[in-house]
């Protein structure tokens, strides 16, 4: 049997010390980021994966899709074919990622709001159809925002503008034109 050396040993000691400390340390780190998570920081995180995550909605079926875009109070969502599905953050009920998990510990961005995305979809002249919490479905296109509500032209201009609460919307699909 070889001798011992005790600085060997000392080496060995520290090294196996060190990455312990480095175990606690990245322990802690992803702690504190956990203790500072929020769905829009979880969401942020998310966007530009290739994979589809899976976004479950209050009273609604869950959604397989990309995220492609968050804001103040909105995520944006991408299915690969078909609208943009605009979600309100107060209807996302849980999140579903495939791959690393996300901290979410990035602060939501402070624009833009559901508003201001509903408003530019106006500007382009796409046609919106507006799910509401109440069950109601308006389908038309924004001419205007106010601070917490949104004018749609229907598609029969007979009817005369819609104004909806943005509160009241569940969720919102945007069709691109072009």
């Amino acid at each position: 049997m070889p001798e011992r050396d005790p600085w060997v040993e000392l080496l060995d000691g520290g090294r196996v010390g060190e990455a312990g400390a480095a175990r606690a340390r990245r322990r802690w780190l992803e702690a504190a980021a956990a203790e500072g998570a929020t769905v829009a920081g979880l969401l942020l995180d998310l966007v530009g994966r290739d994979e589809p995550v899976v976004v479950g909605l209050a009273g609604r079926a869950a959604v397989s899709a990309r995220v492609v875009g968050v804001g103040a109070d909105v995520v944006v969502l991408h299915r690969g074919s078909g609208p943009l599905l605009l979600v309100p953050l107060r209807s996302v009920t849980t999140v579903q990622a495939p791959g690393p998990p996300p901290l979410g510990d990035r602060p939501a961005p402070e624009a833009p709001r559901l508003v201001d995305v509903l408003a530019r979809s106006g500007e382009d002249d796409e046609t919106v159809l507006l799910s509401l919490v109440d069950g109601t479905v308006v389908t038309g296109v924004v001419e205007g925002a106010g601070a917490d509500v949104v004018r749609v032209r229907p598609e029969d201009p007979a009817r005369g503008p819609i104004y909806v609460s943005v509160a009241s919307i569940g969720e919102a699909a945007v069709f691109r034109s072009g």
